[in-house]
């Protein structure tokens, strides 16, 4: 019968080492565990079983590790009983509709605001706790945790608001985003509000370099 693996996700999509981030990041609403043989090509074996769940909009890969390991681990113990019970049945998976994505290294993790508000949620949220999103604003680094949609627009990047009671709103593709939890170079994590409230950030100024 040959080895069996635990991949997360609905295969043949997102194959690779980093299905949970790259789901997360395409904006993908459902993902979930497959149960398959192992083979010589990466992820490409024949598939016993699957098992799906939503990907929430407040999902973090984080969160959806926690989610697909239960899943998985209930799944690998259904496989488990088809194979003793001779019930198992596999299916080739179809080369035609397979996609692979790379690992993530720490520098993967910068922001690009040429990206609608909805993508860079996206990516925020596919990126946490790893590698995690940050970018650099005047030669320092800020890490972001969370963003959301705002009103405004400007050159991608650019600071349009930046007080306690608009938040620090950024402009993007289409539009704006708000980074509503930021932690400073050497400071702790909080929300973009109360670093407001201790710390001038310029109007115009631009998140990338």
């Amino acid at each position: 019968m040959g080895v069996l693996n635990v991949h997360a996700s609905l295969l043949p999509k997102y194959r690779g080492s980093a299905p949970i981030q790259w789901a997360i990041i395409c904006g993908e609403k459902k993902t979930g565990v497959t149960i398959m043989k192992t083979a010589y090509k990466v992820d490409s074996g024949d598939m016993l079983l699957t098992k799906e769940t939503d990907v929430l909009p407040t999902d973090t890969a984080g969160t959806m590790f926690d989610k697909l390991a239960e899943i998985g681990a209930e799944a690998l113990t259904e496989a488990l009983r088809m194979v003793e019970n001779g019930t198992a049945k596999f299916t080739p998976q179809n080369e035609a509709e397979a996609t692979h994505y790379p690992r993530f290294k720490k520098e993967d993790g910068e922001i690009n605001f040429d990206k609608t508000a909805a993508e860079l949620d996206c990516f925020v949220r596919g990126v946490t706790p790893w590698p995690g999103a940050f970018s650099k604003l005047n030669g320092k680094t800020f890490k972001v945790f969370a963003v959301e949609k705002a009103e405004g627009k400007g050159i991608a990047g650019e600071i349009i608001f930046a007080d306690s009671k608009r938040g620090l709103v950024v402009a993007c593709r289409g539009g704006a985003v708000r980074l509503k939890e930021i932690q400073p170079e050497n400071g702790k994590r909080m929300s973009d509000s109360s670093f407001l409230l201790g710390h001038g950030l310029t109007v115009g100024d631009k998140f990338g370099g």
